[in-house]
């Protein structure tokens, strides 16, 4: 991010905290249709409003049918069910916790239905309800009609879809092969330019994490659609340890096929860290494996780079730009 619009960024925050929501109004508008944009000024103003929401009701106070003031609110609902749940796995998590984890997941769905009526076609309320859908466990039919509601508004949408991957995965409401028949999908119908292909890359090393060690998928469309990942969209997509993990799988899957004698690599015995510097505050941007919520910026000085060798393949970016 160029250092003119990192110091914006921490405008808006520090008017936020403040007392003044106008910068951070004026902040997301700025971003017009431009889905992914507008949602990714949405995600900052929610961690924003984590340190202090004040700014944030008073917002809402002033412009009740302001749906950006009303999706930031329901995104801050959901953050705070995962709070309380934490990131064990369900059976570590006391009923307690599991009963208010539900209470504020169907909150936030309420509050983010809601900001669905102000503004038609912003397609922020749905990423929210379908994120709060794979808490809950909703039944797939419901969740592919909350899915379709989203894909009308915006179906390029970057957060959205990885919200969706979530859900389709064996850990909560799919299986490998739905998540990987997503991911798919996906990559085919990403446009020029779009980040959406790296999708596959993260269902590649959710395969890798699986317990027992998922298979990777062997049909002779997986090089092809290496290929369409790496080459297509090397410059957009972002240098995490899922996507830098699943960049490592997609070659070696590449070249395993290109070459008879190359054993596939078992993903369970690779390693990856990453670490993406995320503008103004020293913050540092890692993937939030345990609740799934998509990219967290948290105060991280320590925050290792890539492991070495892994940015040198053509779907990583350099981190040196």
């Amino acid at each position: 991010m160029p250092a003119h619009r990192a110091l914006a960024v921490d405008a808006v925050a520090h008017a936020a905290w403040n007392g003044d929501w106008r910068p951070a109004a004026a902040h997301v508008e700025e971003a017009g249709q431009n889905w992914d944009e507008r949602w990714l000024r949405l995600e900052l103003l929610e961690q924003v409003a984590e340190r202090d929401d004040a700014w944030l009701n008073d917002w809402r106070a002033a412009r009740p049918k302001d749906c950006a003031a009303a999706t930031v609110h329901a995104q801050l609902l959901i953050h705070r069910a995962w709070v309380v749940r934490g990131s064990g796995y369900a059976y570590t998590v006391s009923a307690d916790r599991m009963a208010l984890f539900m209470s504020l997941l169907k909150e936030a769905m309420e509050a983010a239905e809601e900001a669905a009526q102000l503004a038609s076609d912003d397609p922020g309320p749905w990423v929210v309800m379908i994120t709060a859908a794979r808490g809950l466990r909703l039944e797939r039919d419901r969740f592919q009609q909350l899915w379709l509601e989203l894909y009308k508004r915006a179906p390029h949408h970057y957060m959205g879809h990885w919200q969706a991957l979530q859900y389709w995965c064996a850990k909560w409401a799919g299986s490998n092969k739905l998540m990987m028949d997503f991911a798919e999908r996906a990559v085919h119908r990403a446009p020029a330019g779009s980040p959406l292909a790296g999708l596959y890359l993260l269902a590649l090393e959710e395969l890798g994490r699986r317990p027992r060690h998922a298979a990777l998928p062997s049909s002779p469309a997986v090089p092809r659609t290496c290929w369409r990942v790496s080459r297509g969209h090397s410059t957009r997509f972002p240098t995490t340890t899922s996507a830098c993990h699943g960049c490592a799988i997609c070659w070696r899957t590449v070249w395993s096929k290109r070459d008879a004698t190359t054993p596939r690599w078992n993903s369970s015995s690779g390693s990856a860290r990453g670490a993406v510097r995320s503008p103004g505050r020293s913050t540092t941007i890692r993937w939030r494996r345990s609740t799934g919520l998509g990219p967290s910026r948290r105060h991280d000085p320590d925050g290792a780079d890539a492991e070495a060798g892994l940015t040198s393949f053509p779907c990583c970016p350099r981190t040196d730009r």
